[in-house]
């Protein structure tokens, strides 16, 4: 594990297998034009099945639910290393014990095409929708060649370069601020999602 500006890389967080099920699963979702939204919103009633993938800037994007018959096993696999990591980074930072109550609940698995995906400069925690996000996670599901699809940070200097089973961890805020630069050669497999504030 490495933390370094706040920024925890942990290069073997996500076993190999795990990484590349989970891609056989997204394709095979993907197949099938289904995905689950976990949020009710925007007129969607919550945890209902809906006949069509979230597609933006090439960029396919499906929230892994059990619902959504993904095998429990992967949710499991996936939550549990991610809590190592988060473990990990708790130590070094332990006033995150005595922050409010914060869980990770969001598995949405990405797919982009080369030339695609979203490369405009963010950060995770931007508007009053999203002020409830605490930390922000990334797992690189494939091996993407040097000089592709890093995930780079504004202020520190900083490129990931993605490598299978890679979780990346950082603080959701503005001093954070990154983006995901584009693919050429292939296509590029990763989840990400949020540590949030419940009641």
């Amino acid at each position: 594990m490495n933390i370094k500006d706040h920024i925890l890389i942990e290069e073997n967080g996500m076993p190999l297998d795990f990484c590349k099920e989970v891609i056989n699963q997204f394709e095979r979702l993907l197949s099938l034009n289904t995905t689950e939204y976990p949020h009710q919103g925007a007129g969607m009633e919550k945890g209902k099945l809906q006949h069509n993938v979230l597609k933006k800037y090439d960029d396919n994007q499906i929230f892994f639910q059990v619902q959504n018959h993904i095998p429990e096993r992967i949710n499991r696999i996936f939550y549990d290393c991610l809590y190592s990591c988060y473990r990990q980074y708790a130590k070094k930072y332990a006033i995150l014990e005595e922050c409010g109550r914060h869980v990770a609940f969001d598995m949405k698995v990405h797919k982009v095409l080369p030339s695609g995906g979203y490369h405009a400069w963010h950060a995770e925690n931007m508007t009053y929708e999203t002020s409830k996000r605490v930390l922000v996670y990334t797992c690189y599901l494939n091996d993407i060649p040097e000089g592709e699809g890093e995930t780079e940070f504004l202020y520190q200097g900083l490129r990931i370069q993605p490598k299978a089973g890679t979780i990346a961890m950082w603080p959701a805020y503005f001093t954070y601020t990154h983006r995901g630069n584009p693919v050429y050669t292939t296509e590029k497999y990763y989840i990400t999602g949020w540590y949030v504030f419940i009641e």
